[in-house]
């Protein structure tokens, strides 16, 4: 009982003194670079098996894989070397690093991939503008479809594929050194910050696909165009069917590529109005001489300029029918050839309001283009699925329907022929014949009214003199010409036939 007493009056004493006696102060900067490097090894460690430093290399070799060396384009990822740590940062409680057989992570490469190409292609079209583009939209989806389709092809994507194994395996090496680690657990505001940003390419091509689909209005409007489309030279047919027609043209039958040419224009069947094709029908290397059918020629090359959108003074079929009328180069049969087309052309043309219908009908019209067999490029764009298709189609029924709105009012209150006109302006950017941003107003009828009949009078002056042997210098040699053309001699005998109105003229030499 006593033992008992004396060791537990000493065990109490020695734990009055413990709390009595100042504990000796530490020195934290003992052996300092031990300390600081194990903390960085550690560091290091930890993310490496928690996905982050694996994912933000494999981000950089991605973008390294779309990019070649060009001068903008070696901006662009020196860039993308702290871009690929941000991005890194923000997905990587996505992906599991430490799960070789996760297939979902392999997967998760696509969104991954569009994601990168996305963020390239803004900083491609913020470094690099296009003058041609429709908008900043356009060019930064277009060119990270472009990039994706480069990186998807098949030796990148396995090699792509091939890093992602060897970042995993590399993870579990680390983490076989380092047993005691634990897999961290993330907020589900981390999760769904993550897949939001990894949702917002996908989604912005979804919006896109379905903002580009053609309202009831559009589609009723383009119905009732195409049902019973008009036997009128000047309202030809678009589509992307005859792209190949006339291509298999040019190079399998360009012995007699005018003869079938021919045949395709006087039916109407025309290539779209952006393609390759519709720029070279008329190439002098296609056609060679063919003196023959060189007056129907011109006329089919006036037309098809016509439902381009150009211009008469821009328009080289009207232009080569003026020089050639102004040197005197054609034949009496020639010229009474050209009376008569002309005439007909007069009578079929047709009203503004045709003209800017069909003009819309043409522009929904959609090159067919050729990226490889197996593209997943070409893959998209055959089914209209391409950033520059979706919203050329987009803007192209957006001015149909405001076309559509002006429309039913034209009849009813006259002022909204100027409406129309400013109009016209606004739809001149969709024509393929120039740049967007140097358009001018939609070419109307009444631009080719006066051409034609500049034609017509320059044409009966030229049969005239085959008949006569000297030009006519007085009304009276061309009966029925209008009051508001002139037709008169100048001093060095030439002949000048102009209408007073336009100040359209044509010098004719003896």
């Amino acid at each position: 009982m006593e033992e008992e007493t004396v060791a537990g009056d000493l065990w109490k004493e020695l734990s009055q003194q413990a709390l009595v006696t100042p504990t000796p102060e530490v020195k934290s900067n003992v052996m300092p670079a031990i300390f600081s490097g194990r903390q960085t090894i550690e560091k290091f460690r930890d993310a490496i098996v928690s996905g982050y430093l694996p994912l933000a290399f494999y981000i950089a070799l991605f973008s390294a894989f779309g990019l070649n060396l060009d001068r903008h384009y070696a901006t662009i990822q020196l860039a993308f070397i702290p871009l690929s740590f941000a991005l890194a940062y923000l997905l990587y409680p996505l992906f599991d690093f430490t799960d070789l057989k996760r297939v979902r992570d392999i997967v998760a490469l696509f969104a991954l991939g569009l994601l990168v190409s996305t963020v390239i292609g803004c900083a491609e079209a913020t470094l690099r503008p296009s003058p041609l583009r429709l908008s900043f939209l356009e060019q930064v989806l277009d060119s990270g479809i472009v990039h994706l389709h480069l990186t998807l092809s098949t030796p990148l994507f396995l090699l792509s594929v091939l890093t992602l194994l060897a970042f995993k395996g590399w993870t579990n090496i680390v983490l076989k050194q380092t047993p005691w680690y634990d897999s961290p657990k993330y907020p589900p505001g981390r999760r769904i910050l993550a897949l939001g940003l990894l949702l917002v390419p996908p989604l912005l091509y979804s919006g896109l696909f379905l903002s580009a689909l053609p309202s009831q209005e559009v589609m009723k409007w383009q119905k009732s165009l195409t049902a019973a489309a008009p036997k009128n030279p000047w309202l030809p047919a678009f589509s992307s069917a005859n792209n190949k027609r006339w291509s298999d043209l040019n190079l399998h039958h360009p012995e007699n590529y005018t003869e079938q040419a021919l045949e395709l224009l006087r039916q109407g069947q025309l290539p779209t109005p952006d393609s390759y094709e519709i720029r070279h029908i008329f190439d002098s290397e296609r056609l060679g001489e063919n003196s023959s059918h060189k007056v129907e020629l011109r006329l089919q090359e006036m037309l098809v300029g016509f439902a381009r959108g150009q211009h008469p003074s821009s328009n080289d079929g009207n232009r080569f029918l003026g020089l050639a009328l102004a040197r005197d180069e054609l034949s009496a049969a020639e010229l009474k050839e050209l009376e008569t087309r002309l005439l007909e052309l007069q009578e079929s043309l047709p009203s503004s309001e045709q003209s800017t219908d069909y003009f819309l009908l043409g522009c929904l019209a959609q090159r067919e283009r050729e990226f490889g067999k197996f593209s997943f490029y070409s893959w998209l764009d055959r089914r209209g699925a391409t950033p520059e298709r979706l919203l050329k189609q987009r803007s192209v029924q957006e001015r149909i329907e405001q076309w559509l709105q002006l429309k039913s009012q034209l009849s009813e209150r006259p002022h909204h022929k100027v409406e129309a006109l400013a109009f016209s302006r606004s739809i001149a950017r969709l024509c393929s014949g120039g740049a967007p941003h140097d358009a001018g107003p939609l070419v109307l009828p009444e631009d080719y009214k006066i051409c034609l009949e500049l034609l017509l009078w320059s044409t009966r002056a030229r049969l005239y003199q085959k008949n006569h042997g000297r030009l006519p210098t007085d009304r009276v040699h061309l009966p029925d010409l209008p009051s508001d053309w002139e037709l008169r001699e100048d001093f060095d005998g030439s002949v000048y036939l102009s209408n007073q109105d336009r100040r359209w003229q044509m010098r004719m030499a003896r």
